[in-house]
């Protein structure tokens, strides 16, 4: 059921111009998601395995929670994340000592060399990116705080 001024309004006015911007992002946000699934790929990993993986680093000893929060992946995506993260040695998990029904994740040596190893060329990238926004005359942080 459509309601009144929703995204789904019939009553729009017929202007080739509606849906460009949506279709702009939607098609941009593609292409930035394989340009980073390019740069994860080699190390045999998804993108989704990386976000976990740099939830990790960014907070050792996370709850499952925690990581779920930073990386926005949940339930059985990001237990097989945890899964092959902890099977390729990258990280461990242990017991809470608070909470014994509890799983913390570690991030191993290997797994920081990875990660760094990831986000050296995903902060080329960035770069390439801040520059184009510059040239736009955005900052990064107007970018961000439009996107959001």
């Amino acid at each position: 059921m459509q309601t009144p001024g929703s995204h789904h309004d019939l009553n729009l006015p017929q202007n080739p111009s509606n849906g460009i911007l949506v279709t702009s992002l939607v098609q941009t946000t593609k292409e930035f998601s394989s340009s980073v699934s390019d740069i994860i790929a080699p190390h045999g990993y998804t993108v989704d395995e990386w976000l976990v993986l740099r939830a990790i680093q960014h907070n050792d000893g996370s709850f499952v929670s925690q990581i779920s929060d930073a990386s926005g992946c949940a339930g059985a995506g990001l237990t097989r994340a945890v899964d092959k993260l902890v099977s390729n040695g990258l990280v461990y998990r242990e017991a809470s000592q608070s909470d014994r029904r509890k799983v913390v994740v570690f991030i191993t040596e290997a797994g920081r060399e990875v990660c760094e190893e990831i986000n050296s060329r995903i902060l080329k990238l960035e770069d390439s990116i801040q520059h184009a926004l510059l040239g736009a005359g955005l900052s990064s942080q107007a970018f961000t705080g439009l996107l959001e």
